[in-house]
């Protein structure tokens, strides 16, 4: 049976299955206990990939940061592992963020010295770095696996000293600055249509 399948009635059946049943094996008196059963289908994700973001952390990166440590930051996202992990060498990284080397070493140095990023040496290969990417700016895996993370990155504070920079507060501008722009623009009047261009 689906449980789109399931009744009123079969929801009934086994709730009361639950207080005869499990309750007084339990040694609880079903009728002094309130009952109520709600069944739901899990959740199918597929291979749809998501991690959490937070929003104050993510307006810091944005006034903060570089445009190629703003890339490299959103490509480490994208392919992040469960438990933060990187699964990419530096190389690598700066290929698909379509970055030079040098470009992509100085983008990660930066994300590491705002305590972004840290680095280890492989426990198999110490030849080879692992990149983690800070809990407290995004997460993919299991809450309680995070606590452990974050511990990693709590141990020299550069990411607190991060969080603290003095930042003010305004929205952002993703467009420059248009007041020029807006000076050129010629004001819209619905009775004449849309303004002509100057060469026009």
């Amino acid at each position: 049976m689906d449980i789109e399948d399931l009744t009123k009635d079969d929801l009934f059946r086994i709730t009361n299955k639950i207080r005869e049943g499990v309750l007084k094996d339990m040694g609880i008196d079903p009728e002094k206990v309130n009952l109520g059963l709600y069944i739901k289908k899990k959740n199918d994700w597929g291979d749809k990939r998501f991690m959490i973001l937070y929003q104050n952390t993510e307006f810091l990166l944005a006034k903060a940061l570089s445009p190629p440590a703003c890339k490299l930051m959103l490509i480490v996202r994208a392919l992040c592992e469960y438990e933060n992990k990187i699964p990419h060498s530096m190389l690598s990284l700066c290929k698909l963020a379509d970055l030079s080397k040098s470009s992509g070493y100085r983008a990660m140095k930066e994300l590491k010295e705002f305590g972004i990023i840290v680095e280890f040496k492989d426990e198999k290969d110490e030849r080879i770095k692992v990149y983690y990417l800070n809990p407290e700016v995004a997460w993919k895996g299991k809450l309680q696996n995070k606590v452990n993370i974050e511990e990693s990155f709590e141990i020299d504070g550069k990411f607190n000293d991060f969080k603290n920079q003095d930042v003010q507060v305004e929205q952002l501008n993703l467009f420059g600055d248009l007041t020029k722009e807006k000076k050129k623009a010629k004001k819209y009047d619905p009775r004449k249509g849309l303004p002509k261009g100057d060469d026009a």
